[in-house]
């Protein structure tokens, strides 16, 4: 893999179980970008889209907290 995973997840509930999941894996080998601002239309154009063009793959961190649909 040549880029990146980025993680995407909820700012709201998910933010400790992301920052332990990024650390396990970088130990691991892995090149990780996550955003750590809340997302805003700025931030998103100035950021995270270029961000996460670069990124060979892409991650979902869907916690039942984060998950307003699953019930």
């Amino acid at each position: 893999m040549s880029g990146p995973v980025f993680i995407s997840f909820s700012r709201e509930h998910d933010v400790s179980y992301v920052r332990r999941l990024a650390a396990d894996l970088i130990a691991s080998g892995l090149s990780i970008v996550y955003d750590t601002q809340p997302m805003t239309d700025g931030w998103w154009s100035t950021y995270t889209r270029s961000q996460l063009a670069g990124c060979s793959a892409g991650s979902g961190a869907f916690l039942p907290l984060g998950c307003r649909s699953c019930g």
